[in-house]
């Protein structure tokens, strides 16, 4: 899976319904933090 924010492919994807947050982890060392 790519997602445009990152330049690599995603390594890794964790979600909080709670917090309302989803964090995306890429090949490209980058970790990105969505609401």
């Amino acid at each position: 899976m790519t997602i445009p924010a990152h330049e690599g492919l995603i390594a890794a994807l964790a979600a909080s319904e709670a917090a309302g947050i989803v964090i995306s982890a890429s090949h490209d060392k980058t970790v990105k933090l969505w609401k």
